[in-house]
């Protein structure tokens, strides 16, 4: 099966690739793994297309699907993906399939930032809250928290008071988003808090 791993803290040594915090990788199914290790520890968000199981023989990897390393701590972020998405974010794509679109980003906030439209996707939306909050319909996320949507689900607006930086990934292909026409009124105080 497929596997896709975030490190939230500490080393992870795979073969000859070292992943630190932030480091991120997707390995399709019937990658091949000589050595696996983490002498000091670590902690690792990971995601299976399925039951994982060790292989007795060597199966066909789709090597267009490898992603080895990406450092989420390096390289360029994107300013404004959607002319309705509020400003005040940033977002690091991380892998975007080539077969099938499926996409994992991190996107982060600065601090006091709010939307004030609902959206929807096309496709299941998951997310892991690595740091800061997230103040939504339902509640404040806080650090450590997951949500998995199916498609089609309005969710929203949302907001952090503090700031935030999430992991997000899509299955069923890519994002695109659906924005409510009209602007609601954002509440620091959900209800459901």
């Amino acid at each position: 099966v497929d596997e896709e791993f975030f490190v939230l803290a500490g080393e992870l040594i795979l073969d000859d690739v070292r992943y630190s915090s932030k480091g991120y990788a997707h390995l399709p199914a019937g990658f091949t793994s000589r050595h696996r290790s983490s002498p000091g520890g670590a902690v690792v968000l990971n995601f299976y297309s399925g039951e994982p199981n060790v292989l007795d023989s060597a199966a066909e990897c789709d090597e267009r699907r490898l992603v080895t390393h990406v450092d989420g701590l390096a390289g360029e972020w994107g300013g404004n993906f959607h002319p309705k998405f509020p400003p005040g974010a940033g977002r690091k794509l991380l892998r975007r399939d080539p077969v099938d679109g499926e996409e994992t980003w991190l996107l982060g906030t600065m601090p006091l930032r709010s939307g004030r439209r609902a959206e929807k996707h096309p496709v299941v939306e998951e997310m892991y809250l690595l740091s800061g909050e997230l103040v939504g319909p339902l509640g404040v996320m806080q650090a450590g928290c997951y949500f998995w949507r199916p498609p089609e689900e309005w969710h929203g607006p949302f907001g952090s008071l503090t700031g935030n930086l999430m992991l997000f990934r899509t299955k069923g292909g890519p994002l695109s988003t659906v924005y409510t026409e009209h602007e609601t009124d954002f509440s620091w105080k959900p209800a459901h808090a």
